[in-house]
């Protein structure tokens, strides 16, 4: 019963997303990502209808939160955006590897790639989107740390 209500609001969100171009009121080059979302919603409940099946909360997060930067730039049209949002692809995965952990048999080989990738995504959302920041930041540190130091064991 639950696999058939899962199922027909699926088909009924895929309907209203392919007959909305046909009436005009959006076309799929701007909302293509909104099929990758509904996908991963209906992973996450697929897995809400059989919690056993854990490993269906990888491809439900990963589908779910990639669309989001993807969405942003197809609704917006720009396209360069990407060069500040690509770590949110690395977290998604991330995330991905949390949930299965949290709601599944709390593996460690699920939770050390989980953190592993969540510290890539955010040093690589820094990096990239402050990298005129950070390194000078990084620099004046660590001189700092050189020169005081350097003070400190002369006495």
């Amino acid at each position: 019963m639950k696999t058939t209500m899962i199922t027909g609001i699926l088909l009924v969100l895929l309907g209203i997303l392919f007959l909305g171009p046909t009436f005009g009121l959006f076309t799929l080059a701007n909302i293509w990502p909104t099929i990758l979302l509904l996908v991963g919603v209906g992973f996450f409940m697929a897995f809400f209808a059989a919690p056993k099946l854990y490993g269906l909360l990888m491809p439900g997060a990963v589908l779910l939160i990639s669309s989001v930067p993807l969405l942003i730039c197809a609704l917006s049209g720009d396209w360069r955006q990407m060069s500040q949002l690509w770590p949110i692809f690395i977290l998604s995965i991330s995330i991905g590897f949390f949930l299965m952990y949290f709601l599944g048999k709390r593996q460690n080989g699920l939770f050390i790639p989980a953190l592993v990738l969540l510290a890539v995504g955010i040093i690589s959302f820094l990096i990239f989107n402050y990298i005129k920041y950070v390194f000078p930041i990084l620099f004046l540190a660590a001189g700092l740390i050189l020169i005081f130091g350097s003070l400190i064991s002369r006495r």
